[in-house]
């Protein structure tokens, strides 16, 4: 008997002993992470401080400040949103033959159009006139602009403003589809006002900050430089027409930046990275799975009960994110020095650690966009360099033998390349472009 109550004895003094190296390795853990959360709390306030003293808008709201106020009437929003409205109420119909939109129908300037496409894609764009001719009083406004509210990152806000792009890139395509069609008509004049229009249409979302919006301008951006260099392959157009088409395509490159872009991507990674926001989403989340009957029971993860834990994670990753999306946005004026930035970024080897592991889901996609950014970018200032070169043709019979001679006549100033920083090179091939 007293041999077993000794037994007990040690064992309880082994559990005694086993909960306290427990207990004081929590309390160590707990420490360590006490320390990082509060240090990274401590950086990123300052970071924040010191941002905001340059100017640098940390917000959705603070960015908005930094916009002009344009009234509804004065941007153009209310007839985007009824011509989108209008055009997906529509957007059932059948359209396997019209150009652009399938593969059957691509559309080639060098060897012609098919006859097949021709008359379907007209039955598609007299079907969607009336939206047509409701947006063409864009054409008159200073400045378009869409002006969305980009406050949160609920799921059901993110899958309604995807389709609000989707919508507009459909209007974009339906204004192509008209310049392709008085490209085929022989009608120069009209193609030139559809390109004018779905340049007006891209305009509206190249000033959002965010990435979708700036990823559909260039979408419709290529479209149009690509109808617009056809349109100068297929017609000998007059002075008057090539000096609107030019006047518009150099007020739009002007405003290509990814400026806003990158503004909006920092709002948004601080608010993705706000502790108290992210449990509100998961709480909601788990609200819905159990009211659907989808939420299933799984283990604890101990990792969980550790104390300033996830503070530290969402801290010292806003930190880092915040640190590139700066860098960002200060080559955002640049595209050479821009792109150097992605490169760079893209030189490293991936970073693991967990308090890089948000910025490292969201690296590949920004500086991917980048990259089409600046050859987006690259094909749509020669535009209105080609436009320019034509203009010398008509004017002196032949055409430039450097850019130079288009300055100032014929172009106020010699658009940079936006690899490199330099000039644009124009390289004239058996009397073409």
């Amino acid at each position: 008997m007293t041999k077993e109550l000794e037994m007990r004895k040690k064992r309880w003094r082994w559990l005694v002993r086993g909960l306290a190296v427990l207990g004081i390795l929590v309390l160590g853990v707990t420490a360590v992470f006490y320390v990082l959360a509060k240090g990274a709390t401590a950086d990123w306030e300052r970071l924040a401080v010191e941002l905001r003293g340059a100017g640098e808008p940390l917000t959705y709201a603070e960015i908005e400040a930094l916009r002009p106020r344009l009234a509804d009437e004065e941007r153009g929003a209310s007839m985007i949103s009824h011509a989108a409205a209008e055009l997906r109420k529509m957007e059932d119909e059948p359209k396997s033959l019209v150009f652009t939109l399938d593969s059957e129908c691509s559309v080639n300037f060098e060897k012609g159009f098919s006859r097949a496409c021709i008359e379907p894609t007209q039955r598609y764009v007299n079907a969607h006139r009336a939206i047509l001719e409701g947006l063409d009083t864009l054409k008159d406004l200073r400045t378009v602009r869409f002006g969305m509210a980009h406050v949160d990152i609920m799921p059901n806000a993110l899958m309604e403003f995807a389709e609000r792009m989707g919508d507009l890139r459909q209007l974009g395509r339906l204004a192509n589809l008209d310049a392709l069609l008085g490209i085929i008509a022989g009608d120069p004049s009209a193609a030139a006002d559809a390109i004018s229009l779905q340049l007006r249409v891209s305009e509206a979302l190249s000033s959002e900050p965010a990435l979708l919006p700036y990823l559909v301008t260039l979408a419709i951006d290529s479209l149009a430089a690509k109808t617009a260099e056809g349109l100068l392959r297929t017609h000998e157009l007059d002075v008057e027409v090539l000096e609107r088409l030019q006047r518009e395509w150099e007020r739009q490159a002007r405003n290509r930046t990814m400026k806003w872009v990158w503004l909006g991507e920092r709002a948004y990674f601080i608010r993705m990275t706000d502790q108290m926001h992210i449990q509100g989403i998961i709480s909601e989340a788990s609200c819905t799975a159990s009211n659907t009957g989808e939420r299933r029971w799984r283990l604890p993860n101990p990792l969980d009960w550790i104390p300033f834990k996830d503070e530290w994670f969402f801290q010292s990753n806003r930190l880092e994110g915040v640190v590139l999306l700066t860098r960002l946005v200060e080559a955002s004026d640049d595209t050479a020095k821009l792109l150097a930035t992605a490169m760079q970024e893209r030189a490293e080897p991936p970073n693991t650690k967990p308090s890089s592991e948000l910025i490292s889901i969201m690296a590949p996609s920004s500086m991917r966009s980048i990259e089409l950014h600046a050859r987006g970018l690259a094909f749509f200032r020669c535009v209105p360099v080609a436009l320019a070169a034509e203009r010398h043709r008509l004017s002196t019979g032949r055409f430039p033998e450097t850019i130079a001679e288009l300055v100032p006549d014929y172009l106020a100033s010699v658009p940079d390349d936006p690899y490199d920083g330099k000039p644009i090179r124009m390289v004239l091939r058996d009397e073409r472009l």
